[in-house]
């Protein structure tokens, strides 16, 4: 995973189509983790496995509010339930990434601490 740094500006997520994101003004064209601290990270499709993403939350420093997980244009099912039967200790959501960023930017907004596991439609 690429390490990107975002500086101190709020981020928003201010677009996103089937190929790319828009993050305060810098496009990016990979699947996105997004940290409550701003880093961004861009990640291949395989971290979009249930056992990744259950060590992606074990290595978190500190827990966020919940982790929103965007699955591109339609849900994935079996990664919810697969989630759901893993882990119900978790505060997680799966939802499409269009959902996954209107919510991302709604709790943002508000000054919690949230995380993002965003996948492009591919």
């Amino acid at each position: 995973m690429e390490l990107v740094k975002e500086n101190n500006l709020p981020l928003i997520i201010s677009y996103y189509d089937d190929q790319s994101f828009i993050i305060n003004e810098i496009k990016y064209t990979s699947h996105l983790y997004i940290s409550s601290t701003g880093d961004i990270r861009l990640i291949d499709s395989s971290q979009f496995e249930e056992q990744k993403i259950i060590d992606l939350t074990k290595s978190f420093v500190t827990v966020p509010e919940i982790l929103l997980i965007g699955t591109g244009r339609n849900v994935n099912h079996l990664l919810m339930m697969n989630l759901m039967a893993g882990t119900n200790t978790y505060p997680f959501e799966i939802m499409n990434t269009s959902s996954a960023i209107r919510t991302f930017n709604v709790i943002k907004s508000e000054g919690r601490k949230i995380e993002a596991l965003l996948q492009l439609n591919t």
